[in-house]
């Protein structure tokens, strides 16, 4: 009988690295809390290792996962720490934990980037962005949408042109308190604001996350569609909405598309996998809590995508289910931290977090499958 080790590295096979591959810090976000605390990913560019980082004092047992990745002027790291007790994280060069920064305001941080000296986060649950200095832990207000009744679901701050702007997954015209709608209802309602006076930049989004300064102007993922859309500065500064359903997007992909970086020539996409159930609908929200439940359906499989700038092809996809499925963030790493904050063989430790391993060497994956089935089937 073969060994989960040896499973796990047929079904996700890892294929070559390029030479110029840089290295990746990937976030994972919506874990159960006892799985919480393998939330940041390592990948080595030059063979596609993976490992899970210790990461030690970075997260707490009510932590459901790590959303934002922001690189601070020290060389250092910040990070989004999605839990009740929402806080924002540093980590030195080495990424060590270096300090906590609380902020109970916020109610649930998310995408987070580095602005002078400080850190600007978006208070996706309050429609609120905060300002943090890098040299205190003074938190201030600096934008709050007028809407005051509505769940715009703000993320991704960008700073352009020395203006704040973010996304949010609905039109504030359209924005309710009600969250009952399907996702393929309100996923059309996604914009991009400008913060200077509120100006409704462009529209026709589903569920945008990933808005970030690209070339001269900027890129979004418009997640739910699994499209990436590219704005030019005359988009960005025009007086006229723009509506993004009627242009064709940069790049399509199968998957929740969140969470982009790039080099010279290659653009790394995350590619989240498809909810079994949607979190909107008051039931369950999670997928089914185990690596290998989905494993023969695509649609809930999360990747990893590397695409050529220049042309728009997919290089190379790997495939990320047996590390998470949702990918929140990507972000280049100048080198690998020191192997003393790696864990190695992150599909088995994320497996042995959910049950003992010892019943996946028991059975083979079909049995182990088949046996999966039938308890959902008698719960």
């Amino acid at each position: 009988m073969e060994n989960p080790v040896s499973l796990l590295n047929k079904l996700f096979n890892r294929p070559q690295a390029h030479s110029a591959a840089p290295h990746l810090l990937i976030s994972f976000c919506n874990l159960p809390p006892h799985v919480a605390r393998y939330s940041l990913a390592v990948m080595d560019g030059n063979t596609n290792a993976f490992y899970f980082l210790k990461a030690d004092g970075v997260m707490a047992a009510e932590d459901i996962g790590i959303t934002g990745i922001a690189r601070t002027p020290d060389g250092g790291y910040a990070l989004g720490i999605q839990s009740p007790n929402p806080r924002v994280v540093l980590l030195n060069h080495k990424l060590e934990f270096a300090r906590s920064i609380a902020l109970p305001q916020s109610h649930d941080i998310h995408s987070l980037i580095t602005y002078d000296n400080a850190l600007i986060v978006t208070a996706t649950r309050s429609n609120e962005v905060y300002r943090l200095p890098l040299d205190s832990s003074d938190a201030e207000m600096i934008w709050s949408h007028p809407l005051s009744d509505g769940y715009l679901h703000l993320n991704c701050p960008m700073m352009w042109q020395n203006k704040l702007y973010v996304c949010a997954h609905r039109h504030p015209q359209l924005a309710s308190t009600d969250r009952s709608a399907p996702d393929d209802e309100s996923a059309a309602m996604g914009t991009i604001i400008n913060c200077t006076d509120n100006r409704i930049v462009a529209t026709g989004l589903q569920q945008p996350h990933s808005l970030m300064a690209y070339g001269d102007g900027a890129m979004i993922a418009s997640s739910f569609g699994g499209d990436v859309y590219t704005l030019s500065p005359d988009d960005l500064h025009s007086d006229t909405t723009l509506n993004l359903r009627e242009r064709t997007p940069h790049i399509i992909m199968p998957d929740y598309i969140r969470g982009i970086a790039f080099n010279d020539d290659t653009l790394y996409l995350g590619g989240s996998a498809r909810r079994i159930v949607s979190r909107k609908q008051g039931v369950t929200r999670r997928y089914v809590d185990d690596p290998f439940s989905t494993l023969g359906d695509p649609r809930f499989h999360s990747n990893l995508y590397r695409i050529n700038r220049a042309n728009g092809q997919t290089e190379s996809v790997i495939n990320m289910t047996a590390l998470g499925f949702d990918i929140y963030d990507i972000m280049p790493l100048p080198s690998l931290p020191d192997a003393s904050q790696l864990l190695s063989q992150p599909e088995i430790l994320r497996a042995q977090a959910f049950r003992n391993i010892l019943t996946v060497q028991e059975m083979s994956l079909n049995e182990y499958a088949r046996a999966q089935s039938a308890q959902m089937e008698n719960q």
